[in-house]
């Protein structure tokens, strides 16, 4: 109740990582203060050769980063997971005060990471995590101009599938996109990875749906009398908000689809001027897969695309990628095959994902500020606007989107949230990174699918190093069992390294030491005590 007042910030319903990190910031930095006068280290790494201040660019905690840096600690640290430096992880956040106290400090923006990617590029590309007005500002860098490709009115030569048209209206039937707009007909999976992806920056691409033909097989299969045909008497929940039980909003009832779409048609839907929505989790592949599932593999075909993209990211976590990426011709080989065996064993177009999702709304319907691992949405029919924020400032939410844009959006960026915005058009893809906030707004009635992609890159966890808790013997395991997770160890008295180092360098476009980058000075690496010499009562810290 300390870190987060019990009172939304003027009046607002959602809460974000800026409001834990501003609670915590006094904190952390006292926190540091007594570490470091206890004789701590500010430049050990962990088991990722991450240092104290990646972790410290991830949270946004400025006191504690000038402690670091005071106290000798090198912003110029590379990582080995993707070789980045804590001013990378700036970049990728989107935390441009921290970024610029970093280099006010002796970091060099001109490193590139695994990926070829500098902190300059980070701080210039359109849609970065980090705000023009901060960059302008901080760094007197302008943003490269934001690439966009013509739409083409696919109701034309598809039709509108039997659903309305009509739009909400001012100002939000407007188009606009903050984000790049690519077209999918030239896009390699190597660039989408690479340049995106990898950059953590969200983007629209289009036209890839229709050369891919997932446009038209989703368009036959969702058109209001083909949907009703397979699926009216399916029981469906309907809400003021996606899973309201799970985020505690009691607005929600069953009914059948057929009802909904009726609904729909007369504008009658529950929750009056804020209606409600259907958003239908199908967890893959029990139940995304089944031919009676809304989103079977027969009516929503995945795009060759999206999958090659996102396993060529899982691969990168299998260990298939060498040093931190992967190169050119292994990605455009594999997008020559129809579809490359996924964990050597073979398996599904949809094996890199977790929950296909199918999600159906009147205009004034959609999803809260919420944030969760990199997804992407595809618009089969309709309208929609999104509202989209850095990790550093994202925002999870439980209002109804409409009453949330009304009410909530200019009192955010009057508290300095620089949201993006950008205009879905049917048939258009976006992809939002993890841990980016973003809320969806249905501008006209519209039809949906989506999916949640396995793992992650960036986000903030507990490294693994700090569970590689050294053991006591096999004699000494048997005396006192260890938890299931806790694998046994040396016996005491020969302790293990705990935190292994990599000293991998981060590869330049033709795969060689990026000069620009330096060396790997020989790391520290942390030596922790075995637990039973810490606290004879317990199995860890």
């Amino acid at each position: 109740d300390k870190v987060l007042s019990p009172t939304p910030v003027r009046g607002l319903s959602s809460y974000g990582l800026h409001h834990i990190t501003s609670g915590l910031e006094g904190l952390t930095t006292k926190m540091a203060a007594m570490l470091l006068d206890a004789g701590a280290d500010p430049t050990l790494l962990d088991a990722t050769g991450k240092s104290a201040l990646h972790y410290a660019a991830i949270g946004g905690f400025i006191g504690f980063s000038k402690a670091l840096l005071n106290a000798g600690a090198d912003p110029n640290v590379v990582e080995d997971t993707h070789g980045q430096t804590p001013l990378h992880v700036c970049g990728t956040h989107g935390q441009p005060r921290l970024a610029k106290l970093f280099v006010e400090n002796g970091a060099d923006p001109s490193i590139r990471d695994s990926y070829n990617h500098s902190f300059i590029d980070f701080a210039q590309a359109p849609g970065s995590a980090l705000d023009e007005a901060a960059i302008a500002g901080l760094f007197k860098m302008p943003k490269i101009k934001r690439k966009e490709v013509p739409r083409r009115d696919v109701t034309a030569w598809l039709g509108e599938g039997e659903w309305s048209s009509e739009q909400l209206g001012r100002p939000y039937s407007e188009s606009r996109c903050d984000l790049d707009v690519l077209d999918g007909r030239t896009l390699s999976a190597h660039t989408l990875l690479q340049d995106y992806v990898m950059m953590n920056r969200p983007v629209v691409i289009r036209h890839l749906a229709d050369h891919d033909h997932l446009l038209n097989v989703t368009s036959a299969a969702y058109a209001r009398s083909n949907l009703l045909r397979e699926f009216s008497d399916m029981e469906v929940h309907v809400s003021d908000i996606p899973y309201n039980n799970k985020f505690g909003s009691s607005n929600g009832m069953d009914t059948t689809l057929k009802e909904y779409v009726q609904t729909m048609g007369n504008h009658s839907l529950l929750g009056g001027k804020y209606p409600w929505y259907i958003f239908k989790g199908h967890p893959v592949p029990f139940r995304s897969d089944k031919p009676d599932s809304l989103v079977s593999m027969e009516r929503v075909p995945i795009p060759k695309l999206m999958h090659d993209t996102f396993n060529g990211m899982a691969n990168r976590v299998d260990g298939k990628m060498r040093g931190g990426r992967r190169e050119e011709e292994e990605i455009v080989a594999e997008e020559e095959e129809d579809f490359p065996l996924v964990d050597g064993r073979g398996g599904s177009p949809r094996t890199p994902f977790v929950n296909l999702q199918f999600a159906i709304g009147s205009k004034g319907t959609g999803a809260p500020v919420h944030f969760h691992n990199t997804a992407w949405n595809f618009l089969v029919y309709g309208q929609k606007h999104w509202y989209i924020l850095p990790p550093s400032r994202n925002l999870m939410g439980k209002r109804q989107v409409l009453d949330w844009v009304e009410n909530e959006v200019e009192g955010l960026k009057e508290e300095g949230y620089a949201l993006l915005e950008c205009t879905q058009h049917r048939g258009d893809i976006i992809i939002v990174p993890e841990m980016w906030g973003h809320a969806v707004l249905n501008v006209q009635d519209s039809i949906a699918v989506a999916t949640e992609v396995k793992g992650n890159n960036y986000r903030g966890v507990i490294p693994a190093a700090f569970k590689m808790l050294n053991t006591r013997n096999k004699a000494d395991h048997k005396r006192s069992p260890l938890p299931n997770d806790v694998k046994a160890g040396p016996p005491h008295g020969k302790s293990l390294g705990m935190f292994p180092s990599s000293h991998r360098e981060p590869l330049n476009p033709n795969g060689g030491p990026n000069k620009r980058t330096p060396r790997h000075r020989e790391k520290k690496v942390a030596e922790i005590p075995p637990p039973w010499d810490m606290d004879r009562g317990r199995h860890g810290p």
